[in-house]
Formats: structure tokens, sequence, C-alpha cells
């Protein structure tokens, strides 16, 4: 019976043995694990803040080299045989700049360019910086609480602006924005609108009525860009032009739109109207398919012509024929 009770306890402390080894090991697995983890975990931060430290780097220095070519260069002798040069050494750095920093250094530098005076201007071309070819991509540039930003004359031709934002900026006296990305750029809030010469520019923020008629001329311009699904929610365009533009899924909720024209192969397919002003509004050869909450009586609506409305018939001046699926959702279908 002894031997028999000596083969069982040590069976038995076998058993134990070996569970505690099981476990142990497993134990030993997860922290090697969790350990792993951790170095891992670190590695990706030191490696985030490497990079944040080289966009800040970069951004640092660009602003110090700019600074210095327009402030201190003026105090002493100019190493640029003219104005021209300097501007084209500005736009150089400029661009280089861009592709090497992140969206939101890229935004401090836009805010810089705009502060010194240097954002390309279609009324002072010959005193700022051209931006053709700018990667300005997810930029996101927000009015302060202290004012809006006033944006006056831009002009951005061929420039990356795919997720970018103006969210409660100013846009006067015109732009021009052609040949560019903007596919999901957001205008939040923004107003469009030349401002009279008597009115000063605190006034477009103090609920005054501009009065924005057919003689004020159409100096805002989107051609041949891609806005394909860009907000305009509560935003004011006054004497905006859209020609040969792809505003598929553009959203204007709530925005007011008084003088402004869709024309030349304009997309508006599946766009939001929901509780937009209209006032002398026109849409020529244009395709508003799909649209929503656009009602095509709108006595807002000054012009109809060659046009695919919102239930797939097509509008031609006065007269509606109707169209049928096949043709309802024809991109450019009109020319």
């Amino acid at each position: 019976m002894i031997g028999i009770f000596t083969v069982v306890t040590y069976i038995q402390q076998k058993d134990i043995s070996e569970r505690y080894r099981q476990e142990d090991a497993v134990l030993a697995n997860l922290t090697r694990q969790q350990e792993q983890r951790l170095v891992n975990e670190q590695r990706i931060e030191d490696q985030r803040r490497a990079i944040d430290l080289h966009y800040q780097n970069v951004y640092s220095n660009y602003i110090e080299d700019i600074s210095n070519v327009i402030y201190k260069q003026s105090l002493n002798q100019t190493i640029f045989a003219n104005e021209e040069s300097k501007m084209s050494y500005i736009r150089r750095k400029t661009l280089l700049t861009l592709r090497e920093i992140d969206s939101e250094r890229k935004s401090q530098l836009f805010i810089f360019l705009h502060e010194n005076h240097l954002l390309p201007n279609k009324n002072a071309p010959n005193t700022t910086i051209s931006l053709i070819d700018a990667d300005l991509h997810g930029i996101t540039i927000r009015s302060p609480i202290t004012g809006p930003y006033y944006f006056d004359g831009l002009v951005l031709k061929s420039v990356n602006l795919v997720n970018t934002s103006f969210l409660n900026c100013r846009f006067i006296n015109g732009f021009l924005f052609t040949g560019s990305a903007m596919s999901h750029i957001n205008f939040h809030g923004s107003i469009f609108r030349s401002i009279p010469e008597y009115v000063t520019l605190p006034g477009l923020d103090h609920g005054i009525d501009f009065g924005c008629s057919e003689k004020d001329e159409h100096t805002f311009f989107f051609e041949h860009v891609s806005l394909d699904y860009a907000n305009f929610k509560d935003s004011q365009l006054c004497g905006v032009v859209f020609r040969n533009v792809n505003l598929s899924y553009a959203n204007f909720t709530t925005a007011d739109l008084a003088w402004v024209e869709f024309i030349s192969q304009t997309e508006l397919m599946h766009s939001n109207w929901f509780d937009a002003k209209l006032e002398a509004v026109s849409f020529i050869n244009s395709n508003l398919s799909s649209a929503t909450s656009l009602d095509v009586m709108d006595e807002g609506i000054q012009q109809f012509s060659n046009v695919v409305l919102p239930n797939g018939t097509w509008q031609f001046k006065n007269d509606i024929v109707i169209n049928g699926d096949a043709e309802s959702d024809v991109s450019y279908p009109l020319f």
C-alpha cells in the first residue's frame, strides 16, 4: 500500500509540476508579447516624433528664409536682380516646401503667404507668387474668432486642393480657380462677394445686404475643376460662375445663391439643394440628373437652357422633352 501511495503521490506532483511549467511558459510568452508590443509602440512613436520634427524643421527653415527675403533683403543690398527674380525664388522655395510637410503645416504656410500678401492675386499679379502645381491637399483654413480671413482676388491655377477646407472665409473682389483638383473641398459658411468701395471690410460680417444684382460683374470663376462632393452649406455666392465643372454630389444645403451661373457642361448629378435660396440662378448646358430638393419651378431660377433636369428629362429653353431612363444617367450629354 505504501508503494502504491508513493507512486500516486509522485504522479500527482509530476502533474502539478508540469502544469506549473506550462503556466510559467504561457506567462513568459505573454510577457514577451507585451514587451514586444511596447517596443513596437515606442518605435512607432519615435518615428512619428522624428517625422514631425522633420516637418517642423522644414517649415521653420522656410519661414526664416522667406522672412529674410521679404524683410531683411529690403533693408540691405538685395541678392536678387529684380522683383521678378525674388518672387521666382519664393515660388520655388514654396513649392518644394509644400511637398515635404504635412497638412497642418501646409495650412500654416498658406496663412503665412496670405498675411504677407504673397498669395496669387489677379488684382496684383506682379507682386505675388504663382502657385501653379502646388500641393495644398488637406489644408484647413478656419477663420479665427477674432474675425474672418479675407482673400482678395485669389487665383489658384492647377493646384491640388483635394480635401481642403475654407471655413467661414471671405472671398472678395473676384477669384479664379481653374484646372485644379478640388474634390471634397469644404466652403462651409464662406462668402463669395465683391464689396462696394464705400463699404469697409468689417461690414461684411454685420448682416449688411450689399444687394447682389445683375449689375455686379461675374468675377468669381470656377473653370475646368473637379468639385465633386464639394460642400457649400450655409455659404453665400454672388456672381459666381461654374464653367465646365464637376459638381456631382455637391452640397448646397441652406446656401444663398444670387446671379450664379452653371454653364458649359457643368455636372450637377446628385447635388443637394435642400432649403437653398436662389435668386437669378442660371443653368445652361448642365446636367442636374438625380439632384435632390431642387424645385425646377422656383422663381429664383432665371434660366434653364439645354439642361438635364433632376427627373431625367431635357429642358431646351422653355420646352421640356421627355428623355426616358436611358438618357438620365449620361454625363455631359449636351454640347
